[in-house]
C-alpha cells in the first residue's frame, strides 16, 4: 500500500509523527475528531512548502551545521586566524537562527500529523483506536526519542568530519575530542535501540531485538572503537527509519479508504 494518500509526500523515515493525543482523541466524538482532522490537514496544506523544504534539505543542513560545530572546537582551540574567527562569528550567527526556525518547523510538522492521523485513525475505526492502539503507541516511542536521535545522526556527521579534517590541525588534540563525541554516541545508541526493541514489527514475527542481533552479527569486527561505535548507530539508526516507515504505511492501509472518500481530509486539495 502506498503512503501517498495519507502524506502526498510530505514524510520522511527520519521523522516520527506525535501520537500523543490519541489518549485525547480515544474520548472524543467522532465528529469532534472530523473537525480536529481537517484543521490539522488544513494546517499542513497550509505549511506544506515550508515542511517539504526542510525535509527535502534536512541532510544538507545537518552536514553544515557539523562542520561549523567542527569550526567551533578549532576556534575554542585557537586553531583559527582572525579571518578564520571572524568568519566563525558569522556562520554561528545565521546558524542560530536557522536551528531554531528548523526545530520549530520540526515540532509543528510532527505535532499536526500526529494529531491528524489519530484522528483519522479514529473516524476510520468507528469510533475505537483499540486495532491501532500498538501501532500509534509505537509511534509515540519513536517520536519521544526523536531529539536524541537527531542528537545521534549529528554527532555521526560530526566524527566523520572531525575523522576527515582533523589531521590539518596538529596542535589540535582531536583525539580527546573523538573520545568524547564516541562515548556520547555509544549512550544515544544505546538509548534508542532500547526504544526500538520495544516495538513491533507488524508484518513479521520477529522482534525487533533479534532484528538488530542478526544485523550486528552480519558485521565485521572493527578494531577501532570510534568507526564500530559509528557502524552500531548507523545499524540502529536504519532501524529506527525501517520501523518508522513500517508504522506509516500500516496507518496509510488503515486510512487510505478514508481519505479518499473525503478530498477534505487529503493532504493536496483534490
Amino acid at each position: 500500500m502506498t503512503i501517498e494518500s495519507l502524506t502526498s509526500g510530505l514524510h520522511s523515515s527520519m521523522i516520527a509523527w506525535n501520537t500523543q493525543k490519541r489518549h485525547i482523541i480515544s474520548q472524543m466524538t467522532e465528529a469532534e475528531c472530523i473537525s480536529i482532522a481537517r484543521r490539522t490537514t488544513y494546517n499542513l496544506r497550509n505549511r506544506s512548502p515550508e515542511v517539504r523544504r526542510y525535509i527535502e534539505n534536512a541532510a544538507t543542513h545537518r552536514q553544515k551545521f557539523a562542520k561549523l560545530l567542527f569550526t567551533q572546537e578549532l576556534f575554542k582551540s585557537d586553531q583559527l586566524s582572525e579571518s578564520g574567527v571572524d568568519q566563525y562569528k558569522r556562520m554561528a550567527r545565521i546558524a542560530d537562527a536557522q536551528k531554531k526556525h528548523h526545530k520549530d518547523t520540526v515540532a509543528f510538522y510532527q505535532n499536526e500529523s500526529g494529531y491528524r492521523v489519530c484522528s483519522l485513525a479514529f473516524i476510520a475505526n468507528g469510533e475505537s483506536v483499540e486495532s491501532t492502539e500498538k501501532i500509534l503507541c509505537d509511534m509515540e516511542a519513536l517520536a519521544a526519542q526523536q531529539n536524541t536521535f537527531d542528537q545521534a545522526v549529528l554527532l555521526d556527521d560530526l566524527l566523520g568530519i572531525l575523522i576527515k579534517r582533523a589531521s590539518k590541525y596538529p596542535e589540535y588534540d582531536a583525539q580527546a575530542q573523538k573520545r568524547k563525541y564516541e562515548a556520547v554516541l555509544v549512550d544515544y545508541t544505546a538509548i534508542i535501540r532500547t526504544t526500538l526493541e520495544g516495538c513491533t514489527w507488524h508484518d513479521s514475527d520477529l522482534s525487533v531485538a533479534s532484528y538488530l542481533e542478526d544485523l550486528h552479527a552480519m558485521q565485521p569486527q572493527l578494531s577501532d572503537s570510534t568507526h564500530a561505535a559509528m557502524l552500531s548507530f548507523s545499524l540502529t539508526r536504519d532501524c529506527f527509519k525501517k520501523l518508522n516507515q513500517d508504522i506509516f504505511e500500516k496507518l496509510a492501509d488503515l486510512t487510505t479508504p478514508l481519505i479518499r472518500d473525503n478530498p477534505e481530509f487529503m493532504l493536496q486539495a483534490a
